[in-house]
C-alpha cells in the first residue's frame, strides 16, 4: 500500500491523534466517528483546513464500513477492549489509547483475537517516544551508568472534573452541586484506581531496562479528595523484574500540583533524572565524581510545538512507517499487556493491604528482549552538559539573566471563539473584564474554564517595568493559537498552536525602552482542549561590566500587574 488508510474512534482524546496523522505523509484519514455534534464538529475542521475529505460519521459500525486499514481507538476507557476486538475482527490493525484494558480477561480477549486474526494491536503509549529516553537507553548500552538496579516513575496529574454530561463537557462534584446540574454521570476514569495510569512511566522504564515486571506489591493513599471520592488520592508501588531490579511507581490524579512526569534510575557508578515541568535532564555518569553535583543536559520532549511536545507524532510516525513495511509495530500486543496489566494487579495488591501478587506472563514464548530499539533507534549527536547550581551565584559569563515567570497575571472573561487572524488590539481593555488571577506554579492554568466553554477566547496581560533600555525576549509557551501585542503592537501570531505546552518554547525579541511596557496575549481554547500558558523574559544585551556584577533589578526587567 502507498498509504496508510487511518479511521480514528473518539475526538477526545483523539483529536491529538488526528492532527499527527494528518501531518504524516505516509497516511490518510478516511473518516472519524464520535456522537457528540460539537466533537464532529471540530474534526471536521480540522480535516478540512487540511484538505482532507475522510468522512464524518457518529457510528463505530460505519466507520468500519468504510474498511480503514488501521483504527484508532481513543474511545471511553472502558469500552476499549471490545471497540479494539471489534476492529481487530473486522480486519482491521488497532493503534489503542491507554489503558488499552481495564481486566486480564480483557487483555486475553484482545490477545487471542490479534493471535487469531493475524492483525498487529499496539498501544499508543506515546511518553516512550520522549526525546530524552532516547539518550538515556544510548547511555544504558555505553555503560555509563554501570548496572541500573533501581528505577522509578511518577505520574502526577490533577484531574478533579469526575462528571461528564450528554456535550461532552466535565465538571467537579462541587459544580454540579452548586449548579444543581442534572442528567450527569461520573466520567470512566471517576472510579480508576491511579495506578491503571501508570503506563506514561512504567513503559518508558520498561524499554529503558529491556525487561519485563513479574510480581508488585502496591500501597493506597487515603480518600481525602472531595472531588474524586470515588478513588484513592494516589498509590505507590513497588514491582520486582525478570531481571532482579526494582521499579517503583506514583500515580495520583487527585492532588493538586502542577503536572509531571518523573523518572530515576540508580546504577552502580552513576545516575539519571528528568522532570517534565522542569524539561531538563541531571546526570552523573562514572567519569564524574559524585561530589562534583549534577550535570545537566537540556534534553527534553522532542518538537514543542506538536502534541504532546511531539510525542504523540512521534509514535504515529512510527507506527504508520512500520505497518507499511509490514514490520512488527514498536509497542506488540505483548509489550503492550506488560505495560498495562501490572497497573490492574497492583490495584489488587493495594486492596488486599499490599500483598505481593505475581504478574502473570501472557506471551507465548519466553521474553528475551524488546524491539522497541530496533524501531526507534538512538541520537547520533552527544549534547553537552553543563555544572547543576542550587544557590544563588554571583553573575558571571555565563550568566543569562531571566526573570521569573509571571505568576499574577491579569485574566479576562472567557468570551465566545472569535478568529484570531483578524483580531485586533482591544481599543478598550475595560471591556474585557481584567481581573488579578494568582498562581502557585509557572503555567498559567485555565483548563478547567476552557474545557467548560469549548470554541471560545481569553485574555491573560502583564506589564513589565525597566530601569534602562534593553533588548529583550519574551519567552513564551501555549497550547493553543495566539496573538500577542507588546505596548499595542502585534509582536506575534501562530494559529496552530496545540498541546503541550512548554516553557520557552517561542522567543519574541523586542526593544524595550526605559519604563513601562504592556504585554497582551489572546488565547484560543481550541476548542476546549487548550489549558493555558507560560510567560517570562530573558535579557539579550546585558553587558560585560554587568556580567561582573551580582544581579540586581536594573539588570532585568520587573514584572507587575495592571493597576486597576
Amino acid at each position: 500500500m502507498d498509504k496508510l488508510r487511518v479511521g480514528i474512534l473518539g475526538m477526545g482524546r483523539g483529536i491529538s491523534h488526528l492532527h499527527s496523522f494528518l501531518a504524516v505523509e505516509e497516511a490518510e484519514v478516511i473518516g472519524i466517528a464520535d456522537r457528540l455534534p460539537n466533537r464532529q464538529a471540530e474534526a471536521e475542521k480540522v480535516m478540512r483546513a487540511r484538505g482532507n475529505k475522510g468522512k464524518i460519521v457518529a457510528e463505530y459500525d460505519d466507520l468500519l464500513a468504510i474498511k480503514p486499514d488501521v483504527v484508532v481507538v481513543a474511545s471511553n476507557g472502558r469500552m476499549q477492549c471490545e471497540h479494539s476486538v471489534k476492529a481487530l475482527e473486522a480486519g482491521c490493525h488497532v493503534l489503542s489509547e491507554v489503558p488499552g484494558a481495564f481486566s486480564l480477561e480483557e487483555w486475553l480477549k484482545i490477545r487471542d483475537t490479534v493471535e487469531r486474526t493475524g492483525k498487529q494491536y499496539m498501544m499508543a503509549e506515546n511518553l516512550c517516544f520522549m526525546d530524552f529516553i532516547r539518550y538515556w537507553r544510548k547511555w544504558i548500552e555505553e555503560g555509563r551508568y554501570g548496572e541500573i538496579s533501581i528505577a522509578e516513575g511518577e505520574y502526577v496529574h490533577y484531574l478533579p472534573e469526575t462528571i461528564t454530561n450528554a456535550t461532552g463537557e466535565f465538571f467537579t462534584p462541587s459544580e454540579v452541586k452548586e449548579r444543581g446540574l442534572t442528567n450527569v454521570k461520573p466520567t470512566w476514569r471517576a472510579d480508576m484506581p491511579p495506578i491503571g495510569y501508570l503506563t506514561h512511566d512504567l513503559g518508558p522504564l520498561l524499554e529503558l531496562l529491556d525487561d519485563q515486571v513479574v510480581s508488585v506489591s502496591c500501597r493506597n493513599a487515603g480518600w481525602r479528595c472531595k472531588e474524586a471520592p470515588l478513588r484513592s488520592d494516589g498509590q505507590i508501588a513497588l514491582f520486582h523484574t525478570a531481571k532482579g531490579l526494582l521499579i517503583q511507581i506514583l500515580v495520583t490524579l487527585n492532588t493538586k500540583c502542577p503536572g509531571d512526569h518523573r523518572f530515576r534510575l540508580f546504577g552502580t557508578e552513576g545516575g539519571l533524572e528528568w522532570s517534565g515541568y522542569e524539561q531538563f535532564c541531571r546526570r552523573c555518569d562514572k567519569s564524574r565524581s559524585e561530589m562534583a553535583g549534577w550535570e545537566v543536559v537540556d534534553i527534553g520532549l522532542g518538537d514543542p510545538s506538536a502534541s504532546h511536545g511531539g510525542t504523540d507524532l512521534n509514535l504515529v510516525r512510527y507506527f504508520t512507517r512500520c505497518m507499511l513495511k509490514n514490520g512488527t509495530v514498536p509497542i506488540d500486543i505483548y509489550r503492550s499487556i506488560e505495560y498495562s496489566l501490572p497497573g490492574i494487579i497492583a490495584a489488587q495488591s493495594a486492596n488486599l493491604g499490599g500483598v505481593p501478587i505475581s504478574i502473570p506472563d501472557l506471551r507465548r514464548k519466553a521474553f528475551t528482549h524488546t524491539d522497541f530499539w530496533k524501531v526507534v533507534g538512538f541520537p547520533e549527536n552527544e549534547p553537552e552538559g553543563r555544572h547543576f547550581k542550587t544557590a544563588p551565584l554571583k553573575a558571571n559569563k555565563e550568566t543569562v539573566p531571566f526573570t521569573d515567570f509571571v505568576h499574577v497575571p491579569l485574566v479576562s472573561e472567557i468570551f465566545p471563539h472569535a478568529p484570531l487572524a483578524k483580531l485586533a488590539f482591544p481599543k478598550n481593555k475595560d471591556t474585557l473584564g481584567l481581573k488579578p488571577k494568582s498562581y502557585s506554579g509557572n503555567f498559567l492554568d485555565l483548563h478547567i474554564e476552557l474545557q467548560k466553554a469549548g470554541a471560545a477566547l481569553v485574555y491573560y496581560a502583564c506589564n513589565i517595568h525597566c530601569a534602562v533600555a534593553m533588548k529583550l525576549k519574551l519567552l513564551f509557551g501555549y497550547d493553543g493559537p495566539v496573538k500577542v501585542w507588546i505596548d499595542g503592537a502585534e509582536a506575534h501570531y501562530d494559529p496552530h498552536g496545540t498541546n503541550s505546552a512548554v516553557a520557552d518554547a517561542v522567543g519574541i525579541p523586542f526593544d524595550a525602552t526605559k519604563g513601562m511596557h504592556e504585554i497582551l496575549v489572546a488565547l484560543d481554547s481550541n476548542g476546549g482542549k487548550a489549558w493555558g500558558i507560560f510567560l517570562r523574559f530573558k535579557r539579550l544585551d546585558f553587558s560585560p561590566r554587568e556580567i561582573e556584577k551580582i544581579l540586581s533589578p536594573s539588570h532585568i526587567p520587573i514584572i507587575d500587574v495592571f493597576k486597576k
